[in-house]
């Protein structure tokens, strides 16, 4: 038996074999199960740190207008912003800068609609508002995507709805304030499924810098704050402020605003986004928590059954989709051969290399969905069987034409079918 050396200019299109890092990382070996604990466990200690805005802020809130407010907040991401780009000035692209761009503008026109929202409104109304984004993404992903939705999401929407319900009977109605609280929430969701489709892993497209992603995202958020402060903000309201005032700022700058977003760009690959969603009704319920210890605010009785159905519809969110998961069709069921994981192929004593097949989840599904149909499928019954969406299951499927792992045919009733390709069988 011997090995043909082939030459590197032969090996275009192929893969050449995996290097084992000479340091290997102190989460190398963790399960996706034990990552996931993690990501559940970073965005709660990012609800409780988000939760702590509203005790600091709310007396300095009195005081100060809410434009320079905010537009202080955001100086204060400056420094770490230029030092993140600064660190990944190497990756900056102009995909980088184009989706930085985007997030910042999202996430800071977000966090100034809820801080405006906080100076007309209580927190019972902001928690409110906060479990219904959970209830539109559901409707969402199942009238728009066509999702399948578990039994046990519909019933943490009942509890979400009877949670609503009894915090609008003891809350004061001002529209203006609901309003801004309203699509301050929806803003940071639209915000954190923008994060999962531009920024997170994908077979179809090379990964982008994270922590250049997060700079341009605070300058951007800086530079329109400070925009919005120089046209509509009240400058003589500074002479209101105190030396005190410092620590609030650099606690609400550092601690509630870009430690959470530098959470989310990490942890969220691990967290499914409506569960995000869910967890995200956990800051208004313990800001109102603080408030109560620290700042001796008092709540209606409702109140706290209000929250209580609210915490309720968290964890029936997060059981249902531990469910979704282990329901979900796995390679080794559907292909007991796992066809898609070896990288060589040992012909006559010669150890030639194969072609790498794509190892991201979606691509995974999809490849072994097809190894089990030797007459192809049609793309409503790969979207059923993989559960992936509409949108990203054409783009998939369009990339892994494009580099010939699957091939497309119409039948006679012009419908298309996908195909293995006879030569990965």
């Amino acid at each position: 038996m011997y090995v043909t050396k082939i030459p590197v200019t032969m090996l275009s299109g192929f893969a050449p074999p995996q290097r084992q890092p000479a340091h290997p990382r102190w989460f190398t070996g963790w399960s996706r199960r034990h990552m996931r604990l993690w990501g559940y466990s970073a965005f709660l200690c990012m609800s409780l740190l988000s939760a702590s805005f509203f005790p600091i802020a709310k007396p300095v809130l009195d005081r100060m207008d809410s434009a320079i407010f905010v537009a202080i907040q955001m100086g204060w991401l400056v420094p770490p912003a230029i030092v993140l780009l600064l660190w990944s000035r190497h990756h900056i692209t102009r995909a980088v800068i184009l989706h930085g761009i985007a997030l910042g503008s999202c996430m800071g026109v977000g966090l100034l609609c809820l801080t405006l929202a906080m100076a007309s409104t209580s927190i019972t109304e902001t928690a409110m508002f906060s479990c219904m984004n959970g209830i539109l993404v559901v409707l969402v992903s199942w009238l728009v995507f066509r999702q399948r939705v578990q039994r046990l999401t519909w019933f943490a929407c009942l509890f979400s709805i009877a949670g609503i319900l009894l915090l609008l009977s003891i809350s004061e109605m001002h529209w203006q304030g609901d309003l801004l609280a309203f699509l301050g929430g929806l803003l940071l969701t639209g915000c954190s499924f923008l994060l999962e489709k531009w920024c997170l892993p994908s077979p179809d497209r090379q990964p982008l810098s994270r922590q250049a992603i997060l700079g341009i995202q605070c300058l951007t958020m800086a530079g329109e704050m400070l925009l919005y402060a120089l046209l509509f903000g009240d400058w003589q309201s500074l002479q209101f402020a105190y030396p005190s005032d410092l620590f609030a700022f650099t606690y609400i700058s550092l601690i509630t605003t870009l430690a959470p977003m530098a959470t989310m760009i990490v942890m969220r690959r691990y967290v499914n986004g409506v569960t995000l969603t869910f967890l995200s009704t956990i800051e208004p319920i313990a800001g109102a928590i603080v408030a109560f210890f620290f700042v001796h605010e008092r709540f209606p009785p409702l109140a706290y059954l209000g929250a209580a159905l609210a915490v309720g519809s968290m964890l029936l969110q997060a059981l249902a989709s531990r469910a979704d998961r282990s329901s979900a069709p796995s390679s080794s069921a559907v292909s007991p051969q796992a066809p898609f994981q070896a990288l060589y192929a040992q012909t006559r004593g010669r150890i030639h290399l194969r072609r790498r097949f794509p190892m991201g989840r979606r691509a995974h599904l999809v490849l072994t969905s097809l190894w089990s149909k030797p007459r192809g499928a049609d793309f409503i019954t790969l979207q059923r069987a993989t559960g992936i969406p509409c949108g990203c299951l054409h783009r998939l499927l369009t990339s892994l034409q494009k580099q010939g792992y699957i091939m497309r045919s119409r039948s006679s009733h012009k419908l298309s079918r996908y195909m293995l390709h006879p030569a990965y069988r």
